[in-house]
């Protein structure tokens, strides 16, 4: 079976009847049937009689009118003229000489839409069997078709309610179950292929919803629907459900959301929620059940809640929050953080910590967390007085390192090895194999006062500089530099490295692969090169080049200039979101961090990054950094509170 695509949907729906598109919004006229008006068009003799629709049959007409201009760039104008029938889409009741049909419309230029005067349709409301009849014939008086007269048809698997209002078949969760009767669900808007036909015919609206919404949904019967969203920092809110939820955030997916029936409440919803093709959902939240959350190629923040929950977070750089109980949480590709108290964390498995992604507990202060890692059992122990947490890790993972993350609390850095230390903290007993063990074939090389040539081999090399203007090379292989005091240049070479440079203006360059590069103290310069790299800012003035792949620049001290590079890239900033004051426009910002007291990243120059992170979770996406600022990023939250009931 060929994958749902909206080319897929644009074959089977296009009927080749549009109204005509010169530019700017496609302006279309509509108008209801009165009486002494020009009856409607009837070649076939169909209807014994017509009648004008009421004030409420009216008033649902125009709901639907704007749950379609909501997604397509189409505007739906009163007719003013004399006459009913001169409007591009009319309204009609009637009696059918065959109460088998709820309804019938032309397609442009004709325009009407003739429904039957059964007591099926006394329920117009969104969500009812009636309203979705009237999305359907409206859906023809745009153009659409039916999927399952297109040549071919539409796959069977597909050619149903959740894909689009113009098939004939109900959605799968439609069904009678003998202990509590009919369970019928019915679109509440224009639906997955839907859209994408529309839009396609005659354009996106990109001007809805282009805040930061939050769709949230009430506990109860789940809703037919999909999501259109043309930008902002969006949230799908399932926080309020008891059965567990599914809530997927890839263009083109399904979530399953609320149960079937109101007096069903131990059957849930399955495949209910759609997200349409070309709308980035960023952050979802999950409910009391067993949930599964998935992420997209954005940067998202997942939050499971209650009960055992998957988290998946995809590309990008993920925030992952399992909530209580035993979690799974897989951060997929870019660097992720798995964020959660202790007591949220025991018990819960990463399934895949690797270099670059954060794990930080957020009601620990740093010194005062301990870790233990134990690489042969996969497991990761934390302890904090009278506290202590397991955490699956699972085995032959990067090394870990401790340090103070936003308000001091204790964040551990993965695949950055601290020189000369145990990784741990004061008390701990620290993460990974002594670096100075090495793995058999490497090198293990310590300079002293001098300036110190060191070379490693093709192994996993240790080297540390020491005092002194030092030249580190690693060479291919997984190697751990460190400059120490003086004015150092570190070369990675070929693996997947981590360099330190310590204190003094070092120039630090990663080479191929996923390296990790550590500032320190002084003006350094660091150049992850090809890789998915982490670059981290020290407390000098300092410059991050990112380089090919799908970088993570974090800032740090006075000034620090980032430059992403080719790829997919996120700068880190220290503070939360509302302490910076931002300036510029897509590829170019200004960052100054007002707000010294919860991590000082001072003023922060930065080019070609796709995303910024902040302490608290908030993630600026490329449609908000497009969009650009002149105001503290603080005015933004002004916008979080516009929500979508659904």
């Amino acid at each position: 079976m060929a994958t749902a695509s909206a080319d897929e949907a644009l074959r089977v729906l296009d009927s080749g009847h549009h109204w005509r598109r010169s530019g700017g919004r496609v302006r279309i006229t509509y108008a209801f049937y009165e009486p002494g008006d020009t009856p409607p068009y009837d070649p076939y003799g169909w209807t014994r009689s017509v009648r004008a629709p009421d004030a409420g049959e009216r008033a649902a007409f125009e709901e639907a009118l704007a749950r379609y201009a909501a997604v397509a760039n189409l505007e739906f104008v009163p007719w003013t003229g004399p006459e009913s029938g001169d409007a591009d889409i009319r309204l009609a009741f009637a009696d059918f000489a065959d109460d088998r049909w709820a309804g019938y419309a032309f397609f442009p230029p004709v325009g009407e839409v003739l429904l039957n005067d059964i007591p099926q349709l006394d329920d117009l409301s969104p969500g009812s069997a009636g309203f979705a009849v009237m999305l359907h014939e409206l859906g023809h008086a745009l153009g659409l078709g039916h999927p399952h007269e297109a040549r071919p048809p539409l796959d069977p698997a597909r050619d149903h309610a959740g894909y689009t209002v113009m098939s004939y078949q109900d959605h799968p969760g439609t069904g009678y179950d003998a202990a509590h009767g009919w369970y019928p669900i019915s679109p509440r808007t224009p639906m997955l292929y839907d859209i994408a036909a529309l839009q396609e015919m005659y354009g996106a609206n990109t001007a809805r919803a282009t805040g930061d919404d939050v769709y949230a949904f009430a506990d109860g019967v789940g809703p037919l629907l999909t999501i259109w969203d043309a930008g902002g920092t969006d949230t799908i809110d399932a926080s309020a459900q008891v059965l567990a939820v599914t809530v997927d955030l890839r263009p083109g997916a399904f979530s399953s959301i609320g149960r079937y029936g109101d007096d069903d409440r131990s059957r849930a919803a399955r495949d209910n929620v759609a997200i349409a093709f070309g709308t980035v959902i960023e952050n979802a939240v999950g409910g009391r059940g067993d949930d599964l959350l998935i992420g997209n190629d954005a940067g998202n923040r997942l939050v499971g809640g209650a009960g055992d929950d998957r988290l998946e977070g995809g590309g990008g750089a993920d925030v992952l929050e399992g909530g209580s109980g035993r979690d799974v949480l897989v951060g997929g590709a870019g660097g992720d953080a798995f964020v959660g108290t202790l007591a949220e964390l025991d018990g819960d498995r990463i399934a895949d910590l690797g270099s670059g992604d954060v794990l930080r507990v957020t009601d620990v202060a740093a010194d005062a967390l301990a870790f233990t890692l134990d690489p042969a059992a996969g497991l990761l122990f934390l302890e904090a007085p009278g506290r202590r947490a397991v955490v699956e890790v699972g085995t032959g993972g990067p090394d870990l390192s401790l340090r103070a993350g936003a308000g001091g609390i204790a964040e551990l850095v993965a695949g950055r090895a601290l020189a000369g230390g145990d990784g741990g903290s004061p008390g701990g007993t620290g993460g990974g194999s002594d670096p100075g063990m090495g793995a058999g074939s490497g090198t293990v090389l310590a300079g002293g006062a001098r300036d110190d040539r060191l070379t490693g081999t093709d192994g996993d090399d240790e080297i540390d500089g020491g005092a002194g203007n030092d030249r580190l090379a690693g060479g291919p292989g997984a190697d751990v530099l460190s400059g120490g005091p003086g004015n150092d240049r570190l070369d990675g070479g070929e693996g997947d490295d981590s360099l330190d440079g310590g204190a003094g203006n070092d120039r630090l360059s990663g080479g191929p692969g996923a390296d990790v590069l550590t500032g320190g103290a002084g003006n350094d310069r660091l150049d992850g090169g090809d890789g998915d790299d982490v670059l981290m800012a020290g407390e000098g003035w300092d410059v991050l080049r990112g380089g090919g792949g799908d970088d993570r620049l974090e800032a740090g001290g006075p000034l620090t200039v980032a430059d992403g590079g080719p790829g997919i890239d996120t700068l880190v900033l220290h503070g939360l979101a509302d302490g910076y004051l931002v300036r510029g426009r897509g590829s170019r910002l200004k960052l100054v961090d007002t707000d010294p007291t919860d991590g000082d990243d001072g003023l922060v120059v930065a080019k070609n990054v796709e995303f910024v992170a902040f302490a608290d979770g908030t993630v600026l996406a490329p449609a908000d950094l497009a969009a650009g600022f002149r105001a503290p990023l603080g005015l933004l939250h002004d916008h979080v509170s516009a929500e979508h009931p659904v």
